[in-house]
């Protein structure tokens, strides 16, 4: 007896396709051991298909380093990231907004520094 890959349905031995969600039968054994589980999960109670162990998502020491020092690429981490790692996107999301606020400060105290020497010289 196999089991449909895509909703643990039991396949009838010569099916296709899946009657209850109509994916193409290509199941291997680990399909079909994901779909035992499947039916063994409802047959319990359970609604929702038994979820794999979740990822490492610690972010690594560069990420933040360099999306303080490149805003830019903080950002289209974050934005890359935020569904699959979602600390990781939040750390190089919060250095880049720090990163930028931080250019942006330096950059006003470098055109005020800039005017005021401009302007001393000229009296």
């Amino acid at each position: 007896m196999t089991y449909c890959s895509g909703c643990g349905t039991k396949l009838e031995q010569g099916m296709q396709a899946c009657p209850a969600c109509g994916k193409m039968d290509g199941t291997s054994a680990t399909d079909a051991a994901q779909g035992q589980a499947f039916a063994a999960a409802q047959a319990e109670g359970a609604t929702a298909f038994p979820q794999t162990a979740p990822k490492n998502d610690t972010p690594d020491i560069w990420i933040p380093i360099l999306a303080f020092f490149i805003p830019v690429v903080g950002l289209i981490l974050y934005l890359v990231w935020k569904d699959d790692k979602p600390q990781s996107s939040s750390a190089a999301g919060k250095f880049a907004l720090i990163g930028f606020i931080v250019e942006v400060v330096i950059g006003i105290l470098i055109f005020c520094s800039i005017i005021f020497l401009i302007s001393m010289s000229t009296i």
